[in-house]
This record gives C-alpha cells, structure tokens and sequence, in this order.
C-alpha cells in the first residue's frame, strides 16, 4: 500500500516538473508598439493606414470617432469617419457628416 502511494507521489513530481519545465521555456508576451506621432494628423493618417490594411471599417470608425470628439472642427478626420461608414455600409451615419463638410467648405469660400 506504502508503495502505491510512492508511486503516486513520484508521478506527481515528474508532472510538475515537466510542466514546470515547459513554462519556463515560453517567451513572455511583447505589448505592440505603440503609435506615436507629433501631431494629430499624422496619428490620424497612420491609425486609418493600419484600418485600411485590416479590412476593419468598424473598428477604424471607432478611432475616428474617438478623435472627432478631441478635435471637432477636423475636416480631413470627418472624411476618413464618412468613408469608413461608407466601407461599413452605414451609409446613413455617413451623410450627416458629408453635409457638415459640404457647409464648412462653402463658408471657406
């Protein structure tokens, strides 16, 4: 009976240590680099270049959304928003923003 228990607890200890073993020699995770940029415009261009490439019209949408409320008064950002609710096809959320644009460029003028 002794023996069975031995046998159990050396079994145990050769479990833990191969699993021991094996966590050990795994790399530990590396954050992504994060995007910095000297101004707003140039986060904005990078941020939509990475959307583009991942074919995520909804998660760049969001991105955008988020940097319309620092900086409202952004034309180029409401076109990148517009377009990437149009690739989402919302098109609806697309046009109040293309008539902002169209009234701003005409008081420009």
């Amino acid at each position: 009976m002794h023996r069975k228990y031995l046998l159990v607890g050396l079994l145990a200890a050769a479990i833990i240590l191969a699993v021991s073993a094996y966590f050990l020699t795994l790399r530990p995770l590396q954050a992504p680099e994060p995007v910095r940029a000297a101004n707003p415009q140039e986060f904005i261009q990078k941020r939509g270049e990475e959307g583009l490439k991942k074919k995520r019209a909804m998660a760049l949408a969001a991105v955008y959304e988020r940097m319309l409320a620092r900086y409202p008064d952004n034309l180029e950002l409401k076109r990148k928003l517009a377009a990437a609710y149009t690739e989402a096809g919302q098109p609806e959320k697309a046009g109040p923003l293309l008539d902002e644009i169209v009234k701003s460029e005409q008081k420009n003028r």
